[in-house]
């Protein structure tokens, strides 16, 4: 006789559905946290990409020797202002490399973030961390903000080290605007020295458009190489105007030619609004008065440092080089600096 033997299978599928329950809100529960995690890393790594950047554009500012501490010191409060998950950093969290021969900024930040599901496991936060480094690179084709002024393009390298006409420390330079007016640069600490020239008002327009022009920031583009209109007349009037409402944002800045910065500014790091960008053209290009086009053929930064009356030429003092956009290219501005992420 033989016996059949049945197993009580009552229930099985609720076990099988609880299991299978149990596996999805597991990985829904991992998804969750890695989620979270992955948004906390995007986070931190805007953070480091942000100091970096920062610590990099004080290559523009400074000369090479003297930038390593406001690298530095803008490096650490771009990543001190910026968090993950609304948790703030501290300065402990914040590694940062000035690199003074690449002209490179690398920044590591440490953060940690929270779990939500990953806490049943006795987890409650992971640590994260990014890396970013950025450069000041030479060469840029475009420049923003860059004043409706320019001067002919005399500056010679009397050293004649290597030809390159872009400023290496310590090479000396002298700008030749007349054979009266030749003057010097500063010493070994920069690309620093003054220059009266007569400029050319590059904006055309009524008088307030371009006393406006001078005396605030213009959010436009101005590349090399591009055929631009110069305005007929010498424009006395307007510039005069434009320069003293400039000068008046930061009445007692003037520069220190030990220090070579600008002292008793109202701003931080060389950023005064009496530091301006303008353009040079070759000589060539401008062989008669009037209304005429010319090209550009490179940027560079300037002190405002007087201007007496409307008839006296604007003097300031040749700052070196200044900040452009776009990628940097051997057709751009020898003293036009983009500062870009490079790691």
């Amino acid at each position: 006789m033989r016996t059949k033997l049945l197993g009580n299978e009552q229930g099985a599928a609720i076990i099988q559905v609880a299991v299978g329950l149990a596996i999805l809100l597991g990985m829904g529960a991992l998804a969750v946290d890695v989620g979270m995690l992955y948004n906390a890393r995007t986070e931190l790594q805007r953070t480091a990409d942000a100091a970096a950047l920062a610590g990099a554009s004080a290559f523009i500012d400074f000369p090479v020797t003297m930038a390593t501490d406001p690298a530095r010191h803008r490096a650490l409060q771009y990543a001190l202002a910026n968090g993950t998950f609304r948790t703030p950093i501290s300065a402990g969290q914040v590694d940062i490399q000035v690199l003074p021969a690449e002209e490179k900024v690398r920044v590591r930040v440490d953060g940690t973030a929270n779990t939500f599901f990953a806490r049943i496991l006795d987890v409650d936060l992971v640590d994260v961390a990014a890396l970013a480094a950025a450069e000041a690179a030479v060469g840029a084709v475009q420049a923003v903000c860059v004043k409706p002024l320019a001067i002919p393009d005399r500056w010679l390298d009397v050293d004649d080290d290597d030809g390159n006409r872009i400023w290496d420390e310590p090479e000396s330079w002298v700008y030749e605007a007349r054979a009266a007016h030749r003057r010097r640069q500063g010493g070994a600490g920069g690309l620093r020295g003054e220059a009266r020239s007569e400029v050319e008002v590059l904006v055309t327009g009524d008088f307030e458009t371009i006393t406006f022009a001078i005396g605030d920031d213009r959010v436009a583009t101005i590349t090399l190489d591009r055929e631009y209109q110069t305005e007929n007349g010498d424009m006395e009037g307007p510039t005069y105007q434009g320069m003293r409402e400039l000068m008046k944002m930061d009445p007692d800045a003037h520069w220190d030619p030990v220090a070579n910065v600008v002292k008793s500014s109202k701003y931080a790091d060389n950023t005064s609004p009496r530091i301006i960008k303008i353009a040079t053209f070759d000589p060539e290009e401008y062989r008669k008065p009037g209304k005429t086009a010319i090209k550009f053929n490179n940027f560079l930064k300037v002190v405002v440092e007087s201007q007496p009356t409307e008839y006296d030429p604007v003097r300031a003092r040749f700052m070196g080089f200044t900040s452009g956009v776009g990628a940097p290219s051997t057709s751009g501005g020898t003293l036009v600096k983009v500062v870009r992420l490079v790691e």
